[in-house]
């Protein structure tokens, strides 16, 4: 299995496009093609791969072994439980002279030509307005879909149900609220276009939740559906370290059933969540360049 990519690297798209003709509980076929322009020396070797999101610091599991020269393959089966279509695939290029990743894809569906001029240029659009928009920049941490559960017969680490698997046990960092080791893969830059938020505190006598705020605690947020979102994943704010768990996505526009622009739902966890225990880069200017000086923070005299 691959997982170290530093030595990959890009020089532009040198997959023109990955396609995915996607059955639920049957076959799936994926093809891809390459670049007009890519001319790198053969053999040429691919390897397909399958992940449970669709971030590159996914644990990406490989589908066969290096196929020299073949541009489709079939697989089995895929189902995963629930309803999110929440399977990836991705292609990696090896050559001689270098090695490539295309870009993962998802299974939501495959468009035709039309509809795939028609799907950038609204994605284009999106993104230009996000740079005129006065928009959150952070952090996306996607949810573990699969993985490793610690033994649920050892009551001193188990964190889910022995019969039913349900979690049992929120707070173990090693797990971070979730049922397998790690929680959430690494983070990778996100930004999204959230309201502005308000104050409302009060009782609420009617459903007996007791003194809640929910204007502050609960934003909406227009995102878009690159790489997708789905329920229980986290958004860290840059700057600041707050922490939102997503919850209710909503798909804004859409073409043959492929969500492009979606509204989700953000939550603020708690300060004493175990979600603060994940790890992101201070802020997004260190992440684009760790080595760059930064002035010393002022420090206060005590009197």
């Amino acid at each position: 299995m691959v997982t170290d990519l530093t030595n990959f690297y890009d020089r532009g798209p040198v997959f023109k496009r990955l396609r995915i003709d996607h059955m639920v509980a049957g076959q799936s076929r994926l093809s891809w093609e390459m670049a007009p322009w890519f001319c790198d020396p053969l053999p040429w070797e691919f390897l397909p791969q399958i992940s449970d999101t669709g971030v590159d610091t996914s644990v990406w599991r490989d589908l066969t072994g290096w196929l020299p020269n073949w541009f489709t393959i079939i697989v089995g089966p895929v189902l995963e439980g629930g309803r999110n279509l929440t399977t990836n695939f991705r292609v990696l290029l090896r050559t001689p002279a270098g090695e490539y990743a295309s870009e993962p894809q998802n299974v939501f569906g495959t468009l035709p030509s039309k509809g795939w001029v028609r799907a950038r240029v609204i994605v284009k659009k999106e993104r230009l307005r996000f740079r005129t928009a006065t928009v959150v920049k952070g952090w996306l941490l996607k949810r573990m879909r699969t993985g490793t559960t610690p033994d649920p017969t050892d009551p001193r680490t188990a964190v889910t149900n022995y019969l039913t698997g349900e979690i049992i046990k929120t707070v173990d960092p090693a797990t971070v609220g979730t049922e397998y080791f790690g929680g959430f893969y690494m983070p990778v830059p996100y930004d999204l276009d959230a309201e502005p938020t308000g104050l409302y505190e009060h009782r609420d006598e009617l459903q007996g939740r007791g003194t809640i705020d929910d204007d502050s605690l609960v934003r909406q947020a227009r995102i878009i559906h690159d790489p997708p979102v789905a329920h229980w994943d986290a958004f860290v704010a840059d700057q600041s370290d707050l922490r939102f768990y997503i919850h209710r996505v909503r798909h804004l526009a859409e073409i043959a059933s492929v969500p492009l622009v979606s509204q989700a739902e953000l939550r603020l966890a708690p300060f004493t969540d175990v979600i603060y225990t994940v790890e992101v880069p201070l802020t997004r200017e260190q992440f684009r360049d760790p080595c760059a000086a930064h002035p010393e923070p002022y420090k206060a005299r005590a009197r």
